[in-house]
């Protein structure tokens, strides 16, 4: 063991550079990728599902439904095949080690590709299922933490985990996938290296584990456990360190809204990187394993003189490759954040927070004051009122009567554009905003974008108006489809927007609870009067597949009635306060329960 062991880190050493940087470069293409492919394909599921929305209500019969099950075989075969490749390229310049030959990022894919692609040359299929079943194990705390925190799917770990049978299945699961996987931990390298079929390949893997078991477990577990340990400690100080910053540098109000911004970001950071690692250091290990075992070449300590081969690649092929990469990166994260995506923040928190015509308890509602507040104070989503100006210019205002916000006895539809921006909307709130001025809506959509969600109410001016597909086309215009949700007490508006685009997602805002007005195809969520939400109407609502918005909740008791209801998004004046209370627990208000809410 002790020879394995020097033979073990020599391995990891050659190529060190080169390796993490494929495998970063690798990632920071593929995955943002995949992560659009499987929005796509998710989109397209719910549109022939009849759903806008997966709830707890509805996921089973969601699951089951043909168009989800084709795009998710897609979106697993997709996610399978990268996987493959990343293996094959990594076999590739593991094996290199035992030839003492340093590899570029041309090498490695140069030589990976093609190995790759005799998954199809040669239909082995059956790689696909132990790959499955391979990184499943090997990042099985990563995939549990990751379905802990999704929406609907976060619900059903939940009570998975409260249940001592579901207890008792993972462990099982976990215990299947250790017995099933391990002993075919070499069949890559016989099928890839040693040319043999894919069912001899899982037969020779079988025969070396059962042979060399004793030198194979342990370097295998220390390996692994290192890394996760690793991990641990590096989320648990970047935990810590954020919240002490918080603390010294970001106001109470605002101190857990912006430390649990900061820890989620931390936390996939860490889970990224402890990806890559495990990837590398396992893939690594088993390579070398295998040579050492088989004796592909010979007895003799064949990493002897890797440490000063030790090249790699060079620091400007490097920086050109990784410069491509960013590049190829980062138009997709950029198309991500800015444009949205199915995949978004929606399934990412249980209850999200709309701050109610901006943030008007701090600012002179549906101002652009009130909304860079709403964006300041990490809001989910600002809603805004709109409607037509006697020019025809969308204005961001919600009354149709200027007395209240301008002082004036005029209508808004009787107003030019040109003469509504002569009128003070500011001072009336506080004298702190004289001078602040009715918005455009395109104003309005060009700052929130990649910024803050919208929910855009278009409010009711009567039967034969274009307002509706005027916002629509404006949204459609700046590519904002996933970014806003368009809302109405009139049907036919939301009708109207559905015509311009399927993709817009609507809400109907109704006063009372009363009908099944929520399965018009029309609808995709209600925004209803907070004292209507109970539990039994949001569960009818969540099995049609639709979400719920309650407004305008401003009290501690409400807050509490719509976490128990289980809403989906809670309108207020106060997002701040909001978040408060449905996060903070009496041990957060300090240091101490601060770090531990982080860390759990």
């Amino acid at each position: 063991m002790r020879t394995d062991w020097k033979g073990i880190f020599a391995v990891l050493r050659l190529n060190l550079k080169t390796v993490l940087a494929f495998v970063c470069i690798y990632r920071l293409i593929t995955l943002p990728a995949y992560i659009q492919a499987v929005s796509a394909g998710l989109k397209l599921a719910l549109s022939h599902s009849g759903y806008s929305y997966v709830t707890l209500g509805n996921l089973g019969a969601f699951l089951l439904n043909p168009w989800t099950i084709g795009a998710g075989v897609c979106s697993l075969f997709l996610g399978l095949l990268l996987l493959w490749i990343e293996a094959a390229c990594l076999m590739t310049v593991y094996e290199s080690a035992a030839y003492y030959r340093p590899l570029s990022l041309f090498h490695i894919a140069a030589g990976g590709l093609p190995s790759a692609g005799t998954l199809f040359s040669r239909k082995a299929w059956g790689i696909l299922w132990l790959i499955l079943a391979e990184y499943t194990l090997l990042n099985f705390y990563l995939i549990f933490w990751v379905l802990s925190r999704v929406k609907p799917v976060n619900f059903v770990m939940a009570e998975l985990m409260a249940q001592p049978i579901g207890r008792l299945g993972l462990v099982l699961l976990a215990v299947f996938l250790v017995l099933y996987t391990i002993p075919r931990l070499f069949a890559f390298h016989y099928f890839a290296v040693g040319q043999r079929s894919w069912r001899d390949s899982i037969e020779d893997s079988k025969e070396l584990f059962r042979k060399h078991w004793k030198r194979i477990l342990p370097p295998l577990l220390i390996i692994n456990t290192g890394i996760m340990a690793a991990m641990f400690l590096v989320r648990s100080v970047g935990v810590v360190v954020a919240a002490v910053l918080t603390e010294l540098l970001v106001t109470r109000n605002l101190a857990l809204a912006v430390l649990s911004q900061i820890c989620d970001r931390i936390t996939l950071a860490v889970l990224f990187v402890t990806s890559l690692f495990l990837a590398m250091g396992n893939m690594g290990l088993i390579t070398f394993l295998y040579y050492r075992l088989e004796g592909h070449v010979g007895r003799q300590e064949w990493w002897k003189g890797i440490r000063i081969r030790f090249t790699g690649i060079s620091r400007r092929r490097m920086i050109a490759a990784a410069a491509a990469a960013c590049g190829i990166s980062s138009f997709f994260i950029f198309d991500l954040v800015y444009n949205g995506s199915v995949i978004g923040p929606d399934i990412l928190s249980e209850i999200q927070i709309t701050a109610h015509r901006g943030s008007s308890g701090s600012a002179p509602e549906n101002t652009m004051a009130a909304l860079e507040t709403a964006v300041d104070e990490m809001a989910d989503y600002a809603e805004i009122d709109v409607q037509y100006s006697s020019d025809k210019v969308i204005v961001v205002c919600h009354d149709t009567n200027l007395s209240r916000v301008a002082g004036v006895n005029e209508n808004v539809g009787d107003m030019t554009w040109e003469e509504l921006q002569q009128l003070d909307v500011g001072s009336w709130f506080s004298g702190e905003f004289n001078g602040e001025r009715i918005p455009s809506l395109e104003e309005v959509l060009d700052y929130c974008k990649g910024r803050i969600h919208l929910n855009i109410e278009i409010k009711n001016i009567g039967r034969g108006t274009d307002l509706p597909e005027a916002v629509a086309e404006m949204i459609l215009e700046r590519d904002m489809t996933e970014q806003c949700v368009v809302t109405s007490v009139s049907l036919s508006y939301l009708e109207q927007v559905k015509e311009v685009s399927e993709d817009i997602r609507t809400g109907f805002i109704v006063a009372a609870a009363y009908g099944n007005y929520y399965t018009n195809p029309a609808v995709d969520f209600i925004s209803l009067r907070s004292s209507f939400a109970t539990r039994g109407l949001v569960e009818k609502v969540h099995e049609a597949g639709r979400a719920v918005h309650v407004w305008t909740v401003n009290s501690a008791r409400e807050v509490e009635q719509m976490r128990q209801a289980g809403v989906d998004n809670i309108i207020t004046d106060d997002p701040v306060r909001v978040r408060n209370l449905l996060y903070r627990e009496e041990e957060t208000e300090n240091l101490i329960g601060l770090i531990r809410m982080m860390l759990n």
